[in-house]
């Protein structure tokens, strides 16, 4: 799914949300739960298979939520820890 947007989902059922990244050049997404709560981190991965050094990839972070609400997913790109380049938000509407 894009970021910046509003996903439905049921409790118990993983869901992903998709960032455009460069996984070589040292940024990466963070996640950060800003409104509400009942979400798990399933896991997270980053695509960077064959491609040269440098070329545009994606993150993906699987997600379930755990309760009945309204959460907001905040993603903020950087690197190492410093201060955010890019950010994106999902909210999440669970049922």
């Amino acid at each position: 799914m894009p970021a910046d947007d509003v996903l439905e989902t049921r409790v118990g059922e993983a869901f992903e949300v998709t960032l455009e990244a460069v996984p070589t050049s040292g940024f990466g997404w963070e996640l950060e739960l800003t409104h509400g709560g009942g979400i798990e981190v399933v896991g997270a991965t980053e695509d960077v298979s064959t491609r040269p050094l440098g070329s545009p990839g994606v993150q993906r972070f699987t997600l379930r939520a755990t309760e009945v609400g309204e959460t907001e997913l905040r993603f903020v790109l950087r690197r190492g820890v410093g201060d955010p380049v890019d950010e994106r938000t999902v909210r999440v509407v669970a049922s």
